[in-house]
């Protein structure tokens, strides 16, 4: 290599780290703008008594049915990344951020969360303990289709017995589910397992 084309590659790798260093500034400038608009929309929701989120997993404000549909308007753009049907449930409750690996993390515990997050008793009686789709099955006042389809946060369980799934129902008019069936949160649907598959539902949040 020539003196000159050493040159030449200090200056480009010069060049290079500027580049670098006001991209991070553009992206640290980007973030705390963004960090200062959303404080702003909290600050707003709660001067209007309106569902805002209260540190990493609560949300408080206006009914128990507004803050389970915000919770399911927010929740499916936070960061997750664990499903299991094994482990002691998390005591720090995670309904919108990811639990912590090694606990459990599937539909029913999902369910239970939500619950714990918007600030209602467990609707299953067991005070927030170890549950499972049959804990819903058996502790939970079975409605119909209709009630479902117009109240948020309606359990929805699939299969006889103890059911081997369960989403909750947006309540918005249609047979829309948001539900914890794989490592991030989906949407899903009252059939969505297709023709002969058993469909119930629970009364859960509202």
């Amino acid at each position: 290599m020539t003196e000159a084309e050493a040159k030449q590659r200090l200056l480009q790798a010069r060049r290079n780290v500027q580049r670098f260093r006001r991209l991070q500034n553009l992206w640290r400038r980007l973030v705390k703008h963004r960090t200062r608009k959303l404080r702003e929309v909290i600050e707003r929701r709660k001067a209007n008594a309106k569902p805002h989120r209260v540190g990493r997993n609560a949300i408080r404000g206006g009914t128990a049915a507004e803050r389970a549909a915000y919770l399911f308007e927010i929740a499916p753009g936070l960061f997750r990344s664990e499903y299991s049907e094994s482990g002691a449930h998390c005591a720090t409750r995670w309904a919108l951020t990811n639990v912590s690996p090694g606990f459990r993390t599937d539909c029913s515990s999902w369910a239970q969360d939500v619950a714990n997050a918007i600030g209602i008793p467990d609707p299953t009686g067991e005070n927030y303990g170890s549950i499972f789709t049959g804990t819903v099955v058996a502790m939970c006042k079975q409605v119909d289709q209709a009630y479902a389809e117009s109240h948020v946060g309606t359990a929805v369980l699939y299969g006889g017995g103890d059911s081997f799934h369960m989403g909750l129902s947006l309540g918005n008019g249609t047979s829309t589910t948001i539900e914890h069936g794989t490592p991030p949160l989906d949407y899903g649907h009252f059939d969505e397992f297709g023709l002969g598959t058993e469909v119930r539902y629970y009364r859960f949040l509202t």
